[in-house]
């Protein structure tokens, strides 16, 4: 969500009560029961929880339509706007959400492009609001995300020093507890100002043998030094 006008000289979602509408307006339990499939977790930090430092214990925003339309009203937008919205996969679930933003007054120009033009859209700051998923390398820990979409660069369009200085502070120390401490803040932070709309975790199918001992991994990685035949 642009909350810093990078995309334009005065985006909707510079107001904080348009960006919690927005999270109160999509019906993210609808589409992961419906449409992700079983194995999809609804979430409301922006990480994914099995990583370290991942703060689960945030504001969270319940699907609320009349709610999200009474936010927007407040923040000057009782008709809603237009904004267009960028996304490089999974076009069914941006449909979805589409629908959604449109059932309380914001009207979505859909881009589906592709990942590459896109995150030129998103790094020079011409993408007001985009769907995106990002797989952090398979590494568990938020250091592999958070920082790069909160840390002043340019993907960054929160622009938030106190946020960006908290997640410096917890990756650059090797003390647990401090990250832990550090991470949690800035996580809080980012769910009290919604400055995204945190989604859904994807579930991860694996086919195997009777005859294989294997066990599957939350991270995903295939270790094959782990398994052996029965």
């Amino acid at each position: 969500l642009d909350a810093m006008n990078r995309s334009s000289p005065k985006s909707p979602m510079a107001d904080i009560r348009v960006r919690k509408a927005m999270n109160h307006a999509i019906n993210r339990d609808a589409i992961v029961a419906g449409l992700v499939g079983e194995g999809s977790k609804k979430i409301a930090s922006a990480c994914s929880p099995i990583q370290f430092g991942c703060e689960t214990d945030v504001t969270e925003y319940d699907y609320d339509p009349a709610e999200a339309k009474r936010l927007l009203a407040e923040a000057g937008y009782p008709n809603g706007f237009t904004v267009e919205m960028g996304a490089y996969r999974d076009r069914l679930l941006a449909e979805a959400m589409i629908n959604d933003l449109a059932a309380v007054g914001i009207k979505i120009n859909f881009n589906m492009m592709q990942n590459s033009a896109l995150g030129a859209r998103r790094m020079e700051g011409s993408m007001p609001l985009a769907y995106l998923t990002h797989g952090s390398s398979s590494i568990a820990d938020v250091s592999a995300i958070t920082p790069e979409f909160f840390g002043l660069g340019k993907q960054d369009y929160a622009g938030e020093k106190e946020i960006a200085a908290l997640l410096s502070a917890a990756g650059s120390t090797i003390d647990v507890a401090q990250r832990k401490e550090k991470y949690s803040a800035a996580f809080k932070l980012i769910a009290d100002r919604a400055y995204w709309v945190p989604l859904w975790t994807y579930p991860s199918t694996v086919a195997t043998s009777q005859e294989l001992n294997f066990k599957a991994t939350s991270d995903e990685l295939v270790r094959f030094y782990d398994m052996s035949w029965n």
